[in-house]
């Protein structure tokens, strides 16, 4: 039987439940214990919601207070010095969050770690900080803990982890090390902590490796992944599924293959072509999971052309070596399409929120072991949507089409040459040599933040402001 996967899932909740109540524990207005229920019941409430949708892989430790970068951070103890953290000491909720926004209480005056975009979203991540005395070790247990939570609740979870390779190519060096000079130290932490998920009963583990989908993957970089994953595949009973996203392997496809892991995982809504290259190279001893709902979009997926590359694999690929999934984690879409009453009927036939995208995949695995016949209404009601939505004005304006194709390209001809329009520019703005501007946020000093306030209740003038 084809199986159904999913790769993550958003935590801030349906009502934005967690972001609450972290905000409310850093101004001290709830406790650890309030907080962590919070947690616990937002976690419960997904898993339950991705079993009701059949999904065969439900993953855990996608939970984040913060991010799933921050959360490696912790897990391997790479505690920059300046936390005053002792190795080999669990991490505790102050700790990592002073990582993530810095503290100065009158106790601890720390900066916060730097933050930066997670490939081409516009999720963020905290930067991973590197020195010759960088030292890991397992310190967190978050990932061996929510497992266990699922286990309790019932449900077998596939544990999400960062790979290490892409660790460390997440981060920077802060003192000339080469971050690959502690890749070996690295390797026996993630040795540890996958022993551990084993120990536990996880038969998959998702790995997750971005970078194998970047461009010139040098043959270094080759190199220190096969050392990395010929490590990890010693551990037994073990099995990883490497997960790349946001982009087809491309040049790099021949190499992932080979890697010696029990699965891999493609993003497809990249490029049409990417399936065929992956099935005319693909290992008849691993399992294919495939990438065919979009996780970075918020539309629903064309059921029948997705149905086409499914029927195309199992050509190829033993049913029960091939998963469907989205593309991506889920985190990166809203929580659910059901509770938004305010938008135009056609316009909310047309979107899939992460719930909805569940049941595409589940959906799609359905038709994959059950043929189409029995699942006639529901293409047919989404082929309708994709029609619908192919053909709307409210996103097809024939004026502007057609003045499109009428455009003359000398129209785009500027009259004068850049120096020229350079020296008016700067004669008519008169700018400084290095302007600035006040778009993007100011500080929020508590001072700003009082003025705020009484603007907004009306007791100071605009101008007092």
């Amino acid at each position: 039987m084809v199986k159904s996967a999913n790769l993550g899932f958003s935590r801030v909740g349906l009502n934005r439940e967690l972001k609450k109540a972290v905000e409310k524990y850093w101004k001290k207005a709830i406790t650890e214990d309030e907080l962590q229920k919070v947690a616990k019941t937002l976690r419960k409430t997904h898993w339950e919601l991705q079993k009701e949708a059949n999904i065969d892989f439900i993953p855990s430790n996608d939970f984040s207070f913060y991010d799933q970068i921050l959360d490696m951070i912790a897990t391997v103890g790479a505690v920059p010095k300046r936390y005053d953290h002792k190795a080999g000491e669990e991490i505790d909720l102050d700790l990592y969050f002073s990582m993530a926004r810095g503290r100065q209480d009158g106790v601890k005056d720390v900066v916060a770690m730097e933050m930066t975009k997670w490939f081409d979203t516009n999720y963020h991540y905290i930067v991973p900080e590197f020195t010759k005395d960088t030292k890991f070790q397992f310190s967190f247990s978050k990932i061996i803990d929510q497992y266990l939570e699922a286990k309790n609740l019932g449900i077998d979870t596939r544990p999400v982890i960062i790979g290490p390779v892409s660790f460390l190519l997440l981060g920077k060096s802060y003192d000339g090390v080469n971050q690959f000079d502690l890749l070996d130290n690295l390797l026996t932490t993630y040795q540890e902590i996958i022993t551990k998920l084993v120990e536990n009963g996880a038969e998959w583990i998702q790995i997750d490796e971005p970078f194998l989908a970047t461009e010139n993957l040098t043959d270094e970089l080759k190199n220190i992944y096969k050392k990395s994953y010929e490590y990890l595949a010693k551990i037994s009973d073990a099995k990883l599924m490497a997960t790349t996203y946001f982009s087809d392997l491309r040049d790099n496809l021949k190499f992932a293959l080979e890697l010696p892991v029990a699965g891999l995982h493609f993003d497809l809504t990249k490029s049409e072509l990417a399936l065929d290259q992956i099935l005319h190279n693909f290992p008849k001893d691993k399992t294919i999971s495939l990438g065919l709902v979009n996780g970075c979009n918020i539309w629903k997926s064309d059921i029948k052309k997705l149905i086409s590359q499914i029927h195309k694999t199992q050509k190829n690929i033993a049913s029960d070596n091939i998963i469907i999934a989205p593309s991506c984690s889920l985190l990166h879409v809203p929580v659910d399409l059901d509770v938004e009453d305010n938008l135009r009927p056609e316009l909310k036939s047309w979107l899939a929120f992460g719930k909805q995208k569940l049941h595409e995949v589940s959906l799609l695995t359905k038709i994959a072991n059950e043929g189409e016949d029995k699942y006639k209404a529901e293409i047919e009601e989404n082929c309708d949507a994709i029609t619908s939505r192919d053909g709307s004005k409210l996103i097809h304006n024939v004026e502007v089409k057609e003045r499109v194709k009428n455009f003359d390209l000398k129209n785009a001809d500027r009259d004068s040459d850049f120096t020229t329009r350079n020296k008016i520019q700067k004669q008519y703005y008169n700018f400084p040599l290095f302007p600035t501007t006040t778009i993007g946020s100011f500080p929020q000093t508590t001072e700003v933040r009082q003025y705020r306030s009484k603007f907004k209740k009306h007791e100071i003038s605009l101008e007092e402001y």
